[in-house]
C-alpha cells in the first residue's frame, strides 16, 4: 500500500500544479530598470552649453592675446592734437629726421609712406597693425592720434559680446567722432610718453571749419559750425579736449615737463605723484617761428640714448625738407594721403588739400566777436588759451 501511494504522487509530480487562470489585464513583465533615451531637446541643450563653452574659452584667449597687442611698449611715444593744429606736419618733421639719420631710401617720407613711418591710430588698419609697426629708430616707434585723454579707455572685453554689439565713442568720449576711434591702442593714458602739440583755438577751429568743408561733412556758416557739437568737436570741445589733459596733470595722471608755460608746470607739481605718462609740449606757433629749435625740444625729450646721431644740422635740414611750399607740393605729388584717397576720392579730384594756408593767426576771416565771445566763454577756450600761453 505504501508503495501504490508513492507511485501516485509521483505521477501527480509529473502532471504538474494546476496553471492558473490569465487575468484579464495580461500577464505582466519583469520590472528591470533602464536608462532612457536622450531626447531632441536634450541633445539640442547639451550641444549649445558646449558650443557657448567653447566660445567662452576661444574669446577669452582671444580678448587676452588682443588685449596684450593692444599694449604699447614703455619706449613707444604718443603724438596727439587737436584737428588742425598742426600734427601732420609735425610727423613729417620727426620722420624725416629718421630718414635723414638712417640714410634709408625706403623711408622716404611722403603722403603715403608716413602711414607706416608714423602711423595713425584714428585709421583702424592701424590699430589692428599696431603691435607690427615698425621702430623710427631702434626702440623707438611714434604713434598719431587725435584723442583727449580719457581714463578708461574700452577694453576687449567691452567691445565684443556674443552678439557682436560694438559700443560707441560717442557714449565714453564725446561727439564728432567714429564709433570705433577711441579702441585701444588709441589710448593715450596707457603710453608712457606722448608730445601734445597745441595751436590757439581760434585759429584750429577756422581750418577745421574750412577742412570739413570742403570735404562735404558740413553745410553751413562758421557760426552754426562752431555751435554745432557734431561738427565742431572731436569727442570735446576745443577747450575742453585741451582740459582733458590738463585735468589729467591736476589728477596726477600725467606730467607736463620740459615745458616752458608756468602755469601747466604749476598744475604738475600740484597734482599728486604720479605713474603715468609724461607730456611735452610743442605748440603750432614755435614751430612756425623756430622750427629748428622747436624740433630740437622734441628730440630731446624722447631721448638723446634714442637718437644720439641727431645734430642741429640734421634738424634744419628736416625742416627745410618740409616747409610748407615743399609739403604743398609733396602733398600734390602724392594727391594727399591713403585715407583721404579712399574715403574722399570727389573731394581729392575737386582740389581738397589737408595743408591749407599755414597761418599761425589765421583766424579772423572766421571769427566774429559773437563767435569769439563763444568760443572764449560758453566753449572754455579763455581758461586753456591762458594755461598754454596765448593772448586773446
Amino acid at each position: 500500500m505504501g508503495l501504490k501511494q508513492r507511485g501516485k504522487r509521483n505521477k501527480d509530480d509529473k502532471k504538474g500544479s494546476p496553471v492558473p487562470p490569465i487575468p484579464p489585464g495580461g500577464v505582466d513583465k519583469p520590472s528591470r530598470t533602464t536608462l532612457s533615451r536622450p531626447t531632441s531637446l536634450s541633445m539640442c541643450v547639451i550641444a549649445f552649453l558646449g558650443l557657448y563653452l567653447f566660445y567662452k574659452y576661444y574669446s577669452t584667449q582671444r580678448k587676452s592675446t588682443q588685449e596684450a597687442s593692444e599694449r604699447p611698449l614703455g619706449t613707444d611715444v604718443f603724438i596727439s592734437s587737436f584737428p588742425k593744429c598742426g600734427s601732420f606736419w609735425g610727423r613729417f618733421l620727426m620722420a624725416s629726421v629718421y630718414s635723414i639719420v638712417t640714410r634709408d631710401s625706403t623711408s622716404r617720407v611722403t603722403f603715403d609712406t608716413i602711414e607706416t613711418l608714423i602711423p595713425d591710430l584714428e585709421l583702424g588698419e592701424n590699430r589692428r597693425n599696431f603691435a607690427g609697426h615698425q621702430e623710427i629708430f631702434p626702440g623707438l616707434r611714434l604713434f598719431k592720434s587725435h584723442q583727449p585723454y580719457q581714463y578708461e579707455p574700452y577694453s576687449p572685453s567691452e567691445r565684443t559680446s556674443l552678439f557682436g554689439r560694438q559700443p560707441s565713442c560717442v557714449d565714453k568720449v564725446g561727439e564728432g567722432m567714429e564709433h570705433s576711434q577711441c579702441n585701444c591702442p588709441n589710448c593715450p593714458a596707457r603710453f608712457k610718453k606722448t608730445v601734445l602739440i597745441v595751436r590757439d583755438g581760434r585759429s584750429a577751429l577756422c581750418s577745421y571749419y574750412k577742412f570739413q568743408s570742403s570735404l562735404n561733412n558740413f553745410e553751413g556758416t562758421f557760426s552754426d559750425f562752431l555751435r554745432d557739437a557734431d561738427a565742431s568737436h572731436y569727442g570735446r570741445s576745443w577747450g575742453g579736449w585741451y582740459g582733458s589733459w590738463v585735468n589729467a596733470s591736476a589728477a596726477g595722471d600725467v606730467q607736463f615737463v620740459g615745458s616752458s608755460f608756468p602755469n601747466l608746470n604749476l598744475i604738475a607739481k600740484g597734482g599728486a605723484d604720479t605713474e603715468g605718462g609724461e607730456v611735452y609740449v610743442l605748440r603750432y606757433e614755435d614751430l612756425k617761428s623756430d622750427a629748428v629749435k622747436a624740433l630740437g625740444g622734441v628730440v630731446e625729450f624722447l631721448g638723446p640714448e634714442t637718437l644720439p646721431e641727431v645734430t642741429k644740422k640734421i634738424l634744419k635740414r628736416a625742416v627745410d625738407d618740409n616747409d610748407f611750399e615743399n609739403m604743398k607740393r609733396k602733398e600734390l605729388r602724392d594727391g594727399g594721403g591713403k585715407h583721404f584717397k579712399k574715403h574722399y576720392p570727389g573731394s581729392i579730384s575737386n582740389g581738397f588739400g589737408i595743408l591749407r594756408q599755414g597761418e599761425s593767426k589765421g583766424y579772423s576771416e572766421c571769427f566774429g566777436e559773437e563767435d569769439e565771445e563763444f568760443f572764449l566763454g560758453e566753449l572754455g577756450g579763455a581758461n586753456i588759451m591762458r594755461e598754454f600761453g596765448y593772448d586773446f
